[in-house]
């Protein structure tokens, strides 16, 4: 093709000109990128605790939530152990405020009832699932949020249970499979979720989505990274390196993509 081409002794100082203006394209084309970002991160359990706070877990820790500033307070993540009267010290599954001052831990196949007001666990507590919770799974909830005055819901692997606050127990039907009844959500495997005004956020690994209750829904744009969208609570950018050995420098200002508020960077070498 070249042969055809009348000023072809032209494209080599061409080529080299465009080299040297753009080295960065070239090196992007030519030798990619060493470095890989990744985002960890992640949420065990969460619960709206009023219309100021929420409360996040995550193995032994918590974090509590300023909602309004959109922030974790300071000095969180704390430890469960310390701060939770007689609740489990390594961590919960699911969590959900029941209202009236009342709020359910679950983990494994027990249950917790805590007081808002007194700020301990109910006496009594923990006590087992099954025979307190008609038509609910018995063991290893996955996540459970408060859907209005009216319903709360409690997700396991794919399915999940309509549970009927007023008749306390679960709706006729269920369980059913979130596939298909839950437009935009991960079909499985949902770590927790909270209520938060007409949304509700959904967490799996290291992202969330934000469901709109009214349209029944997940909004546009989602899923996105836990650390990018929640400052400070668990979420750490991780920039991996696949170079032949250790660079000479870590990216901890990274120029792809800058780091987010409460977002620490780290680096670490991969094959």
């Amino acid at each position: 093709m070249l042969k055809n081409l009348k000023y072809r002794h032209l494209l080599s100082p061409l080529i080299m000109i465009w080299m040297a203006v753009f080295p960065v394209a070239i090196q992007a084309v030519g030798n990619p990128e060493p470095w890989v970002e990744t985002h960890l991160g992640g949420v065990d359990a969460a619960t709206s605790w009023n219309y100021e706070r929420a409360y996040f877990f995550k193995g032994p820790q918590y974090s509590r939530y300023d909602i309004e500033k959109n922030i974790v307070d300071e000095g969180y993540p704390k430890s469960i152990d310390w701060n939770w009267h007689e609740l489990w010290s390594d961590g919960v599954d699911a969590a959900v405020n029941w209202g009236d001052g009342k709020v359910f831990f679950f983990k494994g196949n027990q249950y917790v009832r805590y007081d808002t007001k007194l700020n301990r666990t109910h006496s009594g507590y923990p006590k087992p699932i099954q025979g307190n919770w008609p038509g609910i799974w018995t063991n290893g909830i996955d996540a459970a949020v408060k859907w209005n005055k009216e319903k709360i819901y409690f997700f396991k692997g794919r399915e999940y249970i309509r549970y009927d606050i007023k008749a306390n127990r679960a709706d006729v039907g269920y369980p059913k499979l979130i596939s298909g009844n839950w437009p935009g959500l991960w079909p499985n495997n949902i770590d927790a979720a909270v209520n938060w005004g007409d949304k509700v956020y959904f967490f799996k690994g290291n992202q969330y989505i934000r469901y709109d209750k009214e349209k029944n829904e997940s909004d546009y744009g989602y899923p996105k990274f836990v650390d990018r969208g929640w400052p400070n609570l668990w979420g750490t950018g991780e920039w991996q390196y696949k170079g032949p050995s250790a660079p000479p420098t870590s990216p901890s200002a990274p120029a792809v993509s800058p780091s987010a508020p409460g977002v620490q960077w780290q680096w670490r070498r991969i094959e």
